[in-house]
């Protein structure tokens, strides 16, 4: 699941994502991205998540996803031009985090890498 406010980077990381042969969904804010998780969507193996989003942003989204038992296990690959960045994917138990701007072939191996040493099967 890709969650970021900026439609272009949600259009370009999904359709790198699809080529790569993974299932994507979106969403742009935080508040969306939990109403999808909870939806009859299907479960995602990790969540790209934008830290710097209206409605909800990605601390509060991350908040609001620990505290829910049915989510809470999924990981969260932190995905922001915030120069403390990793200072918040460490505060926030991230699996990572991809600094913008970015490369988005770079992005999948990183996705790819999380995941296998998740021992997840995305």
């Amino acid at each position: 699941m890709i969650v970021d406010d900026d439609a272009d980077i949600r259009r370009l990381l999904a359709v790198v994502l699809r080529t790569a042969g993974r299932v994507v969904f979106t969403a742009a804010n935080g508040q969306e991205a939990l109403t999808l998780l909870h939806g009859d969507n299907p479960r995602p193996c990790i969540i790209l998540l934008d830290l710097m989003m209206p409605v909800m942003d990605g601390l509060q989204f991350r908040q609001e996803q620990l505290d829910d038992p049915s989510v809470s296990d999924i990981p969260v690959v932190l995905f922001s031009a915030l120069n403390e960045v990793v200072e918040r994917a460490r505060e926030l138990n991230a699996a990572g985090y991809v600094k913008k701007p970015f490369d988005p072939d770079k992005v999948v191996e990183m996705l790819d890498c999380r995941c296998q040493t998740l021992g997840l099967h995305c």
